[in-house]
């Protein structure tokens, strides 16, 4: 009895599949069903949203944004969900359109075929079957990458060796610095922490003024200021940017071709950037692949890589690794076997299917 059912659940997973591959990829000559393009948490965000009483039309009256940002998911202010939209041949006419239906577009990065708009929740399937939209998928959020113990990295790094004896200060060369805020940049700069020419200049770009909130970014500059004395600082801040991940990838590129950055350094972490993936031609949207460009310009790229070697509870688990995994010690051999990690749950619309 037992065989029979595991057969007739392979089975029907198996159809579901089937059935999923044929409405992706339908036959020659046919279009593409527009709900086809729309990642399916998009479809989850908005059936949540229906489910709660909320429609396009009063979505500006019932605290959306408040209600329902997360980490997979943005609104802005009118109620509008944010989205990205990859897209081909992306001209004036096709903001247009995108503007027509409701949207605001907060970042065009028409060079990777990639648009950060925020669009009432009853276009986003029109947004889909226009002609030019390949895919639409979520802004979501993001990190950052601080550890709770502020680090001497002067004395670490030897830099003060490195300026005393070769007497290399930084001069000539640009650091941009990509993170959440610099916003008490100007009491730093009081304080003697930041260079006296550090001004509005230096976190302002071709589309606006980018300090950010917080100021992880300020103490990163403070810290830049500290190793390399006479280097020139940008700040661009990302984090909470109403673009998400794409505001990051907009940063790699202005920080190199505005402020003519020599070194770039991050310390953010983006839920929608994929982990094994280093960019490609087909993920050219990536961070990644962003900062692959830079270094292929000669920018040397560092960013940190954050304290996520164990996970809670009590270091048990291995939050960035997906497998069985066990330490082992040279000398003692196998010190901490570790569960295996727990399988990861299926979309609620194959849930429902099932």
């Amino acid at each position: 009895m037992k065989n029979k059912l595991v057969l007739s659940f392979l089975f029907l997973l198996m159809s579901v599949l089937l059935l999923t591959v044929s409405r992706v990829n339908p036959q020659a000559g046919q279009s593409p069903s527009p709900l086809n393009k729309i990642n399916y948490l998009v479809i989850q965000t908005i059936e949540k949203l229906n489910v709660g009483g909320i429609t396009a039309k009063n979505a500006s009256t019932m605290n959306v944004a408040e209600k329902y940002n997360s980490a997979v998911s943005r609104f802005d202010p009118a109620g509008r969900l944010g989205i990205y939209l990859h897209a081909e041949n992306i001209t004036p006419a096709f903001i247009s359109k995108l503007r027509d239906l409701g949207g605001d577009v907060v970042l065009n990065l028409e060079h990777i075929g990639l648009v950060a708009v925020y669009m009432p929740i009853d276009k986003i399937e029109s947004t889909a079957g226009l002609a030019e939209v390949l895919m639409v998928r979520p802004i979501t959020g993001g990190g950052i990458n601080a550890g709770s113990v502020t680090t001497e990295g002067d004395s670490v790094h030897k830099a003060d060796v490195v300026r005393t004896d070769l007497n290399v200060t930084g001069d000539s060369i640009n650091v941009g610095v990509i993170s959440d805020g610099c916003a008490s940049w100007a009491n730093s700069q009081a304080a003697g922490d930041l260079p006296a020419g550090y001004g509005a200049g230096n976190y302002t770009f071709n589309n606006g003024n980018k300090i950010g909130a917080g100021d992880e970014g300020t103490a990163m500059l403070e810290i830049v200021y500290d190793l390399a004395p006479d280097a020139d600082l940008y700040f661009y801040g990302a984090l909470f940017d109403p673009a998400g991940s794409a505001a990051h990838v907009d940063a790699i590129y202005r920080l190199v071709r505005e402020k003519k950055c020599d070194v770039i350094v991050d310390d953010l972490y983006w839920y929608d950037q994929p982990m094994f993936e280093d960019g490609t031609v087909p993920t050219n949207w990536t961070i990644a692949a962003a900062v692959q460009w830079a270094i292929d310009t000669g920018v040397v790229y560092i960013s940190a890589a954050g304290n996520w070697a164990n996970g809670p509870p009590n270091f048990i688990t291995r939050s960035h690794y997906q497998d069985v995994y066990t330490d082992i010690h040279p000398a003692f051999g196998p010190v901490r076997p570790l569960p295996a990690p727990l399988p990861l749950p299926l979309p609620a619309h194959i849930v429902d299917l099932l």
